[in-house]
């Protein structure tokens, strides 16, 4: 597996950012200014409730509760429906400007989909974690009991070591698996058109601490101005809470809560911004650390491929190149009868053939019996030789070629 580029990708976070800004607003601030008005109404209508709640020491109601998770799923589903548009503009998929975009199809629920996912993991995860926490306290507070008397070892806080120690162990269990799982999830979506959490979790294997520095990197100075911009907008009241919590005092919830509300479209139009440039750096970050990890498939590779699946089809295309057409066909057709009548011109000539040397051997033969013979065996001889005679009109009678007849002097042909 290869290895995330930290500076490449933190420049491409960064760059993607004020590079394409205007094409991010088109795609991002519809979105965004909704979630902005959901903000508002949980601000204004929900927080108010748990506050007073805390104050009191009661828990909130169920009603509360069940506000709480709608809004939860229902900024997940802004996140995936701005993280998508934008991830598939980092990776030079889309390259068009757009003056509001507002589209949730299939791709961008599947996104969703896959941040409820990550959201139910990591809460199962914190569950594990604390119970893990709680089990290891009262495992060590039992040894003590059971091997020093419940006093510290070695003049060491034991209890306190070991809660810091599994403290520090769950957060770093819980911050190794959301950043595997969320860093990559929504290039991949864009790159890959499924949101597959088992693909995004091996593609960030073995690259935890420089995902770790990039979003630290991106999250720090959007954070600065978040506080920033908060204090700008309600300075006097957060001033006064956080001295109230430096002093050790438990500070009335209500007071901020109050001055939050007071403040609240500046405060949400505020967090819809700081939404919109979070998810623009990681979607420059995440498209550049997977461009690292998946190059795009060469131009020669993509030659290759093309030339083998040629290569496979052309076989297949032989026994229909090779089929001769109809019409060059139907001569053969018609030649066939000429074809059917060569055997029998061959046969009727066949005889010819072989009568001839026959009728010659014989007058060879008569020939020299001729000259052997005694003066009173001619008459004998010149009747077997007109046998030929005999033969070769029968033959001639056959071919249809009649040979010369000389009635003057009978039998000289055959000589």
């Amino acid at each position: 597996m290869d290895n995330i580029p930290v500076g490449k990708s933190i420049g491409g976070a960064y760059g993607f950012l004020f590079g394409r800004f205007l094409t991010i607003l088109g795609l991002s601030w519809l979105p965004a200014a909704i979630y902005a008005v959901g903000r508002l109404a949980v601000l204004r209508h929900v927080v108010p409730e748990i506050a007073a709640a805390a104050h009191q020491g009661t828990h909130p109601s169920a009603a509360v509760h069940a506000m709480l998770g709608v809004f939860v799923l229902f900024s997940l589903l802004m996140v995936a429906i701005i993280a998508l548009p934008l991830n598939r503009e980092a990776l030079g998929l889309r390259g068009e400007r757009v003056l509001a975009r507002l589209v949730i199809g299939w791709p961008e629920l599947r996104l969703f989909a896959a941040y409820v996912l990550i959201d139910i993991i990591l809460i199962a995860l914190i569950v594990a974690l604390v119970f893990g926490i709680i089990g290891a306290v009262m495992g060590t507070k039992a040894a003590l009991a059971m091997w020093a008397q419940g006093t510290p070892l070695a003049g060491w806080p034991v209890l306190r070591i070991v809660h810091i120690a599994a403290a520090v162990i769950a957060v770093f269990v819980l911050l190794f698996v959301s950043l595997r799982l969320s860093f990559l999830i929504a290039a991949v979506a864009a790159a890959e058109g499924k949101a597959s959490l088992r693909r995004a979790w091996e593609l960030s294997r073995g690259n935890f601490w420089r995902i770790l520095i990039v979003v630290l990197a991106i999250l720090a100075p959007v954070v600065i101005l978040m506080i920033a911009g908060e204090y700008a907008v309600m300075g006097a009241q957060l001033r006064e809470f956080h001295n109230t919590m430096s002093t050790g005092q438990r500070p009335d919830p209500s007071a901020i809560i109050s001055a939050a509300a007071a403040h609240g479209p500046a405060l949400v139009a505020l967090a819809g911004v700081g939404i919109v440039i979070v998810i623009a750096l990681f979607a420059g970050a995440a498209a550049t650390a997977y461009r690292a990890l998946v190059p795009p498939p060469a131009p020669e590779a993509a030659v290759e491929e093309t030339a083998e699946i040629g290569a496979r089809i052309e076989p297949l295309m032989e026994p229909v190149q090779e089929e001769a057409p109809a019409e060059e066909a139907a001569p053969l057709v018609e030649e066939a009868p000429m074809a059917e009548e060569a055997p029998a011109i061959a046969h009727e000539a066949e005889p010819v053939a072989e009568h001839q040397p026959e009728a010659e051997a014989h007058e060879d033969a008569s020939h020299q019996a001729a000259m052997e013979a005694p003066a009173e065996q001619a008459a004998a001889e010149q009747a077997e030789a007109e046998q030929p005679i005999e033969l070769h009109e029968t033959v001639a009678e056959d071919v249809h070629e009649p040979l010369p007849q000389h009635p003057d002097e009978p039998g000289a042909h055959v000589h």
